[in-house]
């Protein structure tokens, strides 16, 4: 990769390691693009110098340190975006998709266009100087992005000089391009093929559709994607690229619903419209609910391990405490007659999992054509662990009473009868969905930050294909 013109390193983060400023900015990431650090989590972070900026092979983040000390916290946030874009989007295993043999350089301007464009005009982020930025390239893939440069050397030698002036070289070709009638690629525009001309690309000194541009003389652009490869570095056959399209696929879907549990993104996709090209396979609702536990953990830092990291230099700093930030849990059981068939796998599943991941506190609602109250006449149970209680089985769980569904009723004893509401760190919804929910039957507003997860029975009336299966609020899973 060339080198990227690097600034003076920034007073702030004097005394900070690069990493230690990347892992700051993933972290408050978490706050406005949950599903998206998500993705960022899942890299490894590599330290390299000779990289220039930073770069991802869809495995890990790899970084030059004087780059990223270089610009402004808030561009840093910019950038992992645009790298965690280049995995979401898969563009690591896409280069050479269709049998075509895509020049590299000219895929990473291609990719470049794409994200940048997407997150400068449509996420309405800062990314460093540099970076390669038209917005006529907005809501283009990198596809079609790529067929309209091959094709095109007025737009190409743009883009080349736009690099070069990003990495504060000169182009000695500005404007010059000369076009070859014999050479001229097929297509134009956003372009549906590639053109004859791709099956020379392992040639050296490949040449532009039109002839007047050597690919190979391309420089590259500021951040950077590298083709997957395997673990003794050879490249991927065509069912391990299929393979990781279906790993990534499934990320990005889990991705898609931690976004929506947030419920504060202002209706912003960080994944940029990735969820909704693919096909929706169905996610177990017990592995759904485990992953939502295994990511909500907290980066707080304790004393009470030094960090063995940095005791060599003198330095006593704390380790990372990686706990739980999910400690206290409210269960609403629709009790209902339809969800019988079920409620004992719900049961033991959710309370496996709440006893694995330590939740202290766990409140049981009980509701049906009304929400029920218990012997002592509160509205919840509750199961505080933290005082010697044992979370619940299946022979224990509230589960009396019947009825028909009003899911409205359970929630508004939540919001109005719940005294300690603001402590609730999850709610767990069981129910058959046999309801039109209304939400301006509830008593107040649903908190912006509590995550909600409806786990429905598909034997309702509320199957798959019904669209009042779509909730005001969280994130619907299935038990089959």
């Amino acid at each position: 990769m060339s080198e990227y013109n690097v600034a003076q390193r920034r007073p702030e983060y004097m005394g900070q390691t690069a990493e230690q400023v990347i892992t700051k900015a993933k972290s408050q990431l978490m706050d406005s693009a949950t599903g998206m650090t998500s993705i960022l989590l899942g890299l490894d972070l590599i330290e390299d110098e000779s990289i220039g900026t930073m770069a991802t092979d869809g495995k890990s983040i790899i970084y030059s340190p004087d780059f990223t000390l270089s610009m402004k916290f808030d561009q840093i946030k910019g950038v992992l975006i645009h790298e965690a874009l280049h995995v979401v989007w898969g563009h690591h295993i896409r280069r050479c998709e269709g049998g075509l043999e895509r020049h590299p350089k000219l895929w990473n301007i291609a990719t470049d266009y794409a994200i940048n464009s997407y997150i400068v005009y449509d996420l309405n982020l800062d990314l460093p100087e540099g970076g390669l930025l038209d917005r006529k390239y907005q809501s283009w893939s990198a596809n079609a992005i790529y067929d309209f440069l091959y094709a095109n050397d007025e737009e190409l030698e743009k883009a080349k000089s736009q690099v070069e002036k990003g990495l504060g070289q000169e182009s000695d070709e500005q404007g010059e391009s000369e076009q070859d009638e014999s050479d001229s690629g097929e297509g134009e525009g956003q372009g549906q093929g590639q053109g004859e001309s791709q099956d020379e690309d392992e040639a050296e000194g490949q040449m532009s559709g039109q002839g007047g541009v050597n690919l190979d003389d391309l420089p590259q652009p500021v951040g950077g994607v590298i083709d997957m490869k395997g673990e003794e570095g050879q490249d991927l056959t065509p069912q391990e690229v299929r393979e990781e399209q279906t790993r990534l696929d499934q990320q990005v879907l889990m991705a898609e619903k931690l976004e929506g549990m947030k419920g504060d993104s202002g209706n912003v996709d960080y994944l940029g419209g990735r969820a909704g090209e693919i096909k929706r396979p169905q996610v177990a609702w017990n592995d759904y609910l485990r992953e939502i536990l295994t990511s909500r953990k907290s980066n707080k830092r304790s004393y009470a391990r030094l960090n063995k990291k940095y005791q060599h230099s003198g330095l006593i700093l704390p380790s990372k405490k990686r706990e739980n930030e999910i400690k206290n849990v409210v269960i609403l059981n629709d009790v209902s007659g339809s969800t019988e068939w079920c409620r004992d796998e719900f049961i033991t599943e959710t309370m496996t999992l709440l006893e694995e991941f330590a939740v202290e506190k766990l409140w049981v609602g009980r509701y049906a054509s009304n929400h029920f109250r218990n012997e002592q006449g509160e509205y919840f149970d509750l199961f505080d662990t933290t005082q010697g209680d044992c979370m619940p089985d299946k022979d224990t769980f509230p589960c009396h009473g019947s009825g028909g569904t009003y899911g409205v009723a359970g929630f508004n004893a939540f919001l109005s009868k719940l005294e300690e509401r603001d402590e609730v760190d999850l709610l767990i919804h069981f129910s058959d969905g046999e309801d039109d929910f209304e939400m301006e039957e509830l008593d107040e507003p649903m908190p912006d930050n509590l995550p909600v997860i409806h786990v429905f029975t598909v034997e309702g009336s509320y199957g798959f294909s019904n669209p009042k299966k779509d909730m005001p609020f969280g994130e619907r899973v299935f038990i089959k």
